[in-house]
């Protein structure tokens, strides 16, 4: 089968697979209590934190994040004294001050904070986490909203890593989805950033975007290698006006169908391998400088909620509005109305309001698609061994598995699933085989490609 045969056959909507389960099977009856729990027995060497800022300046209609448009420096205000009141309270149920070797700021836009409140927050913190020597402090960039002094203070607090979004870099486009954003602003911050000693830089792109074309995307791509950056991210277009309203203002009549998706994935792919870019997974290319790079080769990624990683702790605290944390026993996810979210940090409670526990399953499920989706590749029987697992518990999964193999999607012998590199479109649809949950109940999720 070709491409769009196999779209056809095995794509639609699917998870993004960030974790596992999904955020779509949380469950309200995991909450605070079990956050109180699971807060008290942490006892970790190291771990992650991740702050969400959920404010943008302006909506771009193709987001799918949490966020709110806002030009009031006072609700930035309350929002990060709820963040600061929230940092204390998880930290009081702690029996010890964590290490942390990884950082991420996520949003929205975190740099909508000024420079003063980003400090302040770094060094709050700090009051109640270890930061281990060399950690990666990273943060995403609106471009728009950054100038030098920013950047210099970003440097000055320890941030390694940008991640600039840049979408696409054609004006059409780039007005058909409200992001309007020059090639010589993007580059200014990059430039900044490396002269402030940050040399960790990724960039994001977009394709299914309305609009798009080969041509335009190899002008964005030849900007693109002008900026150099270590990583770059392809992210696939998700179109769910049912979830986010504002993407009813994207003409879905200018949206790229799936025999054109597949086409704009394939050109930029190999645009990327020919300057000398690794593919990793189903969406990034690294450059041999790029401490991804070995972990790709080691076969020792992660994913997690920011996608690729070569962050390992098993455990990560999300803060803030939406934020979810990855605690050994499952996950947890925090309020995302900011009022509420505000109001209940302020008295002083803990924030989650839903989440789910791992089940052995759920932990065999989870071990197989991240195997999938990280190395393009599962050993069955290593999986069998490792749970005590009897022939039976894949016997559907298999049947599957083979009939991929008969459409050319997989090779499936001796035990050991290898998808081609070559069909790394279609990890999701290989990884959906081990998902208990869309297998039985079909969910609502974007497009596999």
């Amino acid at each position: 089968m070709d491409s769009v045969d196999l779209f056809f056959k095995y794509g639609g909507a699917l998870p993004r697979y960030t974790s596992y389960p999904t955020a779509a099977e949380f469950v309200s009856e995991v909450d605070n209590k079990k956050q109180a729990i699971w807060l008290s027995t942490l006892e970790e060497k190291s771990l992650s934190l991740y702050i969400h800022i959920p404010f943008c300046r302006s909506l771009c209609w193709f987001c799918g994040c949490h966020t709110k448009i806002t030009k009031q420096k006072g609700k930035i205000e309350t929002y990060l004294h709820a963040l600061y009141r929230e940092i204390a309270t998880v930290a009081s149920f702690l029996n010890q001050q964590q290490c942390v070797s990884h950082l991420a700021f996520g949003g929205g836009s975190p740099n909508i904070l000024t420079k003063d409140q980003f400090s302040d927050l770094m060094s709050y913190l700090r009051r109640w986490f270890n930061f281990e020597k060399g950690s990666e402090i990273s943060i995403e960039l609106d471009p728009r909203l950054v100038d030098h002094s920013k950047v210099a203070c970003y440097s000055r607090e320890g941030v390694s890593r940008i991640s600039v979004g840049l979408q696409d870099f054609d004006p059409r486009v780039q007005k058909a989805i409200n992001r309007v954003q020059s090639f010589e602003e993007t580059k200014g911050v990059i430039d900044n950033a490396r002269k402030e000693g940050i040399d960790q830089v990724n960039v994001d792109l977009i394709y299914g975007l309305p609009l798009q074309t080969l041509s335009s995307m190899k002008c964005t791509l030849e900007k693109v290698f002008l900026l150099d950056p270590n990583r770059v991210s392809v992210f696939s277009y998700a179109h769910v006006p049912w979830m986010k309203p504002h993407m009813r203002m994207i003409k879905e009549s200018e949206i790229l169908d799936a025999r054109e998706r597949i086409a704009m994935f394939k050109f930029m792919e190999g645009e990327l391998l020919d300057r000398g870019y690794m593919a990793v997974g189903l969406d990034h290319f690294v450059k041999e400088k790029d401490s991804m790079y070995q972990k790709n080769l080691e076969g020792s990624l992660q994913r997690n909620f920011q996608g690729y990683t070569t962050d390992e702790n098993e455990v990560m605290l999300g803060f803030g509005a939406s934020a979810i944390s990855k605690y050994h026993q499952g996950y947890l996810q925090n309020i995302s109305d900011i009022s509420a979210y505000q109001d209940e940090a302020e008295a002083n409670n803990l924030l989650a309001f839903r989440g789910i526990e791992l089940t052995r399953d759920n932990k065999i499920s989870r071990e197989a698609i991240e195997s999938i989706m990280t190395n393009l590749s599962l050993d069955l029987f290593a999986l069998e061994e490792k749970y005590s697992l009897d022939n039976a518990y894949f016997e559907e999964e298999r049947r599957t598995l083979s009939e991929m193999e008969k459409d050319g999607l997989l090779t499936f012998r001796e035990n050991r699933v290898q998808v081609d590199a070559e069909k790394r479109l279609f990890l999701r649809s290989v990884a959906n085989v081990f998902d208990q949950y869309t297998r039985k109940v079909p969910k609502k999720h974007s497009l596999s490609v």
